[in-house]
């Protein structure tokens, strides 16, 4: 639990510390353009089964053209991405579901294929310097006593994470929640 406080606070220090981005716009770009450039992504679930390993894992591939293919399971997800930085520059990645197999995914659920295509949806992706980043619902607010709000990041904000596919042991593995 420490650990995963510990490793949120760091990735916000890390989103304060990148000079030349505090426009929104160019921290959308840069944004983009690591997750196409990077392309495959590994995305590991938080939540850990009765062995410590995650529910679970899903390749996530993200091109330049703003689709991406997500293979949980069996199953392939067909979508359309984008990612916008907020008032507090938080980075959303924004996902638009378009197609689906009828194939299990990695918790054994199969979508029926006639629902798609899907709203749009969006998360917050929290960077690290070794490239991973969590994935993580917007943060609470808390009012302090000196009446200024600040974000609140937990294990119940942030759900899992994704890491460069293929990235050596301890650089830029998703993070796994242990300590």
């Amino acid at each position: 639990m420490g650990s995963m406080r510990t490793a949120v606070g760091a990735a916000m220090l890390a989103l304060g510390l990148m000079p030349g981005l505090a426009a929104g716009q160019d921290l959308a770009l840069e944004t983009s353009e690591r997750l196409s450039t990077v392309g495959t992504w590994q995305f590991r679930a938080s939540a850990r089964d009765e062995a410590g390993r995650s529910v679970c894992e899903e390749v996530w591939t993200f091109r330049q053209d703003g689709t991406a293919t997500v293979v949980s399971g069996e199953q392939v997800v067909e979508k359309r991405w984008r990612v916008a930085v907020d008032a507090e520059d938080l980075r959303w990645l924004h996902t638009a579901s378009q197609s689906v197999n009828d194939r299990p995914d990695c918790t054994g659920q199969v979508d029926d294929p006639t629902t798609y295509p899907r709203p749009e949806t969006g998360f917050v992706l929290l960077f690290f310097n070794s490239g991973h980043a969590l994935t993580c619902f917007e943060p609470g607010r808390v009012q302090r006593p000196d009446a200024q709000t600040v974000q609140m990041w937990g294990e119940d904000t942030c759900w899992g994470g994704i890491a460069p596919l293929g990235a050596p042991p301890g650089q830029g593995q998703a993070p796994s929640g242990e300590d």
